[in-house]
């Protein structure tokens, strides 16, 4: 049977990425992002090469409870399963110091990136035990292991999805279901538009390779992890920085 795949924060750069390499591969994909005008585009254009059988499209807030409960409820009910979970949702906020961050730009940091994870990732825990099998993949970043000037909200929220993914992986580890999290370095997305220039060279001139990772590099390392005989590995932190991770 066809794998189901959800994955958040589909509408653009790494995760509709993501999802078209399911797509190929011939899994079912439910794609959910906030962007529900970019994503029903992008969903019609998939249409084209996809029978619509295979594709759901969500509106997905992932700070809400009830809607991160309603795309997992609404995959489950169309094809009777969930196999693998892929949080790409995320938010940088731009940058400043700590001295100068509001409590809105903290929070809300915080709320989509690591929030966001742990209500995507409690909604799918019960279908995926119903068939005794699962793959979750959270988006961290090598924000959260090293922590970036200027982004301590973003770095803090990263650290979180780490953490909570190790404790995670822990408790399904006897449950036949994965917790797994990639920490790229900076990647070539629309998302790096929230980032200034800076920022931006700060990051790329830490890494050895003096280039951005692409949404293809990300895609390989989900394949891995992603594959059901791919068993031994889970609460782990898989680095995808071109040399950057020193730990």
């Amino acid at each position: 049977m066809n794998q189901v795949v959800i994955v958040t924060g589909s509408a653009q750069g790494m995760g509709l990425g993501i999802a078209k390499n399911f797509l190929a591969k011939g899994y079912k994909v439910t794609l959910g992002d906030r962007k529900i005008d970019i994503l029903k585009k992008e969903y019609e254009n998939l249409l084209k090469n996809h029978s619509e059988d295979s594709i759901l499209c969500h509106e997905l807030d992932v700070t809400n409870t009830k809607v991160c409960e309603s795309i997992s409820q609404t995959t489950f009910k169309k094809w009777n399963r969930i196999d693998i979970l892929v949080n790409c949702a995320g938010i940088a906020s731009g940058t400043d110091l700590v001295e100068n961050m509001s409590d809105e730009v903290w929070e809300k940091a915080i709320d989509v990136n690591l929030n966001g994870t742990f209500k995507m990732c409690r909604s799918v825990i019960q279908y995926m035990k119903k068939n005794n099998f699962g793959r979750i993949i959270n988006l961290a970043s090598m924000a959260g292991k090293e922590g970036n000037p200027r982004a301590s909200h973003y770095s803090s929220s990263k650290a979180g999805v780490i953490g909570f993914t190790k404790s995670l992986g822990k408790e399904l580890a006897e449950d036949n279901i994965t917790v797994n999290c990639i920490a790229p370095a900076v990647i070539d997305t629309p998302m790096i538009k929230d980032v200034g220039q800076e920022q931006l060279k700060y990051m790329i001139d830490k890494i050895p390779m003096k280039r951005m990772g692409t949404v293809e590099d990300i895609v390989h390392l989900i394949n891995y992890i992603a594959d059901k005989n791919t068993t031994f590995s889970t609460a782990a932190v898989f680095d995808l920085s071109g040399g950057r991770a020193t730990y």
